[in-house]
């Protein structure tokens, strides 16, 4: 059974993505499924389904608009426009102060009602973030969304057509290389060479490489391993490690039969079901059925037999009218005990750099300072501003 690390999802907005992505050869139109639009469904067999591409499919993101009256009213849609106004504003105006909050209070402070709360913020909490409202900061909410307002009217929904290391790191990967570039597969770093106060290589399996400048190109918790130890030199680097991690646990069901007729994401508020899909029609086309789920809270999963969390998964589903335990082939559980950083209110003030007190050595990833937060165009964005800095410390050279 061929797994996913995720149920990963590309947005049609993103820009830096895309430029990448045609500079390695890739065609996007061939590398994702377009669904342009995403489902909410209510314990009780209710559903919406929401049009999220309002250039590329402008009637059904319309319909959805003025439509779903079964689920938010006239007059809860104006409620949920007011909020996301004055959210942006105040987070693009007042950073710092919308960091100190959770986007539970600051819902509370514009006294958005519960039943919103329960139907849109939660689902859209555990779907983008795997949390639940009160455990991030209200930064983080808008902050998501914020620079992308100018380029929203180019969004869609797309989903990889095939596992996403086959299709689109493999080709990435075959252009580093045809640049001159060598790619070392389990080969975790064991420590930075630093000299003079210059990072000169990385050891790896006690071999050394040497390098004129390092990327520390990684999630949270390898980064605050490898820095741990250049605090007493560099206490710059001293406050970053205050950044708390957070995991990240999935399960992917491979069936008889698909679960769903469409594949599309899918949100269950008051589920365990953060955000999920039917992906025999996308990333996994050899399946009959395939349902991959990611489940929140997901610290609560962690240390839970297969067993146990398969159960829970099929009871959460039958409650919104989805039934697939006599369809139930293989499943996968896959666990990232350090996956993330923590989302938590204070985490942006804890934030460092890309650009170190170290010469030539550069951060990049989601828990450095940049504008992007947790998505794939921050990842790229992030690697660009690494490059950037690099080629400008060589100028001065």
């Amino acid at each position: 059974m061929m797994v996913e690390s995720g149920l990963h999802r590309y947005l049609g907005f993103y820009k830096e993505m895309p430029a990448l992505l045609k500079r390695a050869g890739i065609d996007i139109d061939k590398l994702f499924y377009w669904e342009d639009e995403i489902i909410i469904r209510l314990k009780g067999g209710i559903c919406g389904t929401f049009g999220l591409a309002p250039l590329f499919s402008p009637f059904r993101t319309l319909k959805s608009i003025f439509g779903n009256s079964h689920i938010f009213s006239s007059r809860q849609k104006l409620l949920i426009l007011r909020f996301f106004v004055s959210g942006l504003w105040k987070t693009a105006r007042q950073p710092t102060v919308m960091d100190g909050l959770t986007i539970l209070e600051y819902a509370q402070q514009k006294r958005l009602p519960e039943d919103i709360v329960t139907k849109l913020l939660t689902p859209l909490s555990a779907g983008l973030f795997f949390l639940q409202p009160d455990k991030y900061s209200a930064f983080v909410f808008f902050g998501l969304f914020l620079p992308f307002l100018h380029r929203s009217y180019r969004n869609r929904v797309g989903a990889f057509n095939g596992g996403m290391t086959e299709v689109m790191a493999a080709p990435i990967g075959e252009y580093i290389q045809k640049l001159g570039g060598e790619i070392f597969l389990s080969s975790p770093v064991d420590e930075l060479v630093i000299k003079d106060g210059q990072a000169t290589g990385v050891i790896v399996a006690g071999r050394r490489y040497d390098a004129d400048s390092v990327v520390l190109a990684t999630s949270l918790a390898p980064a605050q391993r490898l820095l741990a130890d250049l605090v007493p030199h560099y206490p710059s680097f001293s406050t970053m490690l205050k950044l708390q991690t957070m995991p990240s646990v999935t399960i992917q069901i491979e069936l008889s039969q698909r679960c769903m007729p469409k594949d599309r994401t899918t949100f269950a508020p008051q589920t365990c079901l953060a955000s999920f899909s039917e992906q025999a029609g996308s990333t996994f086309k050899a399946s009959k059925g395939r349902l991959s789920i990611i489940l929140t809270p997901p610290e609560q999963f962690v240390n839970l037999d297969k067993e146990t969390i398969l159960q829970r998964v099929t009871a959460d589903l039958e409650a919104i009218d989805i039934h697939i335990r006599n369809t139930i082939l293989d499943s996968r559980i896959v666990i990232e005990a350090e996956d993330f950083y923590a989302l938590v209110p204070g985490a942006e003030a804890l934030k460092p750099e890309q650009r170190t007190a170290v010469k030539g050595l550069v951060l990049a990833g989601d828990y450095t300072r940049q504008r992007y937060l947790a998505t794939m165009e921050g990842a790229v964005y992030s690697g660009k501003q690494a490059a950037h800095i690099i080629l400008d410390q060589d100028r001065n050279t």
